[in-house]
């Protein structure tokens, strides 16, 4: 349902302009936008502007929806949805019990780039995630970083997590396997490259304790 809501585009990018032609009546943020003369711009204009915290951690996810709850007379609704999270993730916390081993896990970002590929390190909350899962990270960087193809076939991975941008651009994992580097891993020769959400990747949030339960179905599977 969001897909089909109007745009205004990169949060790294935004357009002064653009978000004032929409003619809105708040601007919600996290801080985390640029460029810098963006947010006074829109001050200027006379449009509120409504600072919420970021999501780092799965506790700061529930208070910030607490504070959307707040906001927006949904008490009730931000506490089911805490609960809800709460309840996925001590799930999660038990089913990591029965796995005895520890996959070797790659998120692989927006596909390729300049003969690179865009990967997910060992810092974030995509890290988080799979270690909550029951894996291993198996990039050898902190951050993201561009890697080659001989760099992918290097780490070895057990399972490929493919997010949805780039794994989108091949069609399918058929044609994701015929990149550079891919075919050459484990997970290719196994049948263990699965298509993820970008987002489910690398931010916290009421869905979080699904997603987890998730991931740990496609990398023990």
């Amino acid at each position: 349902e969001l897909k089909n809501l109007p745009t205004v585009g990169y949060h790294r990018m935004l357009s002064a302009e653009g978000i004032i032609s929409l003619n809105p009546t708040v601007v919600f943020h996290d801080g985390n936008i640029g460029p810098e003369n963006v947010i006074p711009q829109l001050e200027k204009v006379g449009i509120p502007i409504k600072k919420f915290p970021s999501t780092s951690t799965i506790d700061s996810a529930k208070v910030l929806l607490q504070l959307l709850g707040k906001e927006f007379h949904a008490e009730q609704k931000a506490d089911e949805l805490n609960r809800k999270l709460d309840e996925d993730l001590q799930k999660a916390a038990g089913k990591l019990k029965e796995y005895k081993s520890k996959p070797r896990v790659l998120i692989i970002h927006y596909g390729r780039a300049n003969n690179n590929y865009f990967v997910m390190g060992r810092r974030g909350n995509q890290n988080t995630l799979i270690e909550m899962a029951g894996g291993i990270n198996a990039a050898d960087s902190s951050g993201f970083r561009l890697l080659s193809p001989e760099s992918i076939a290097a780490s070895q991975p057990d399972v490929i997590l493919a997010t949805d941008f780039g794994f989108d651009l091949q069609g399918s994992v058929e044609k994701f396997v015929e990149l550079p580097g891919i075919s050459l891993t484990p997970a290719a020769k196994n049948n263990k490259i699965f298509r993820v959400e970008e987002h489910d990747m690398v931010y916290f949030g009421p869905r979080t304790g699904e997603i987890l339960l998730m991931l740990m179905e496609l990398i023990h599977r």
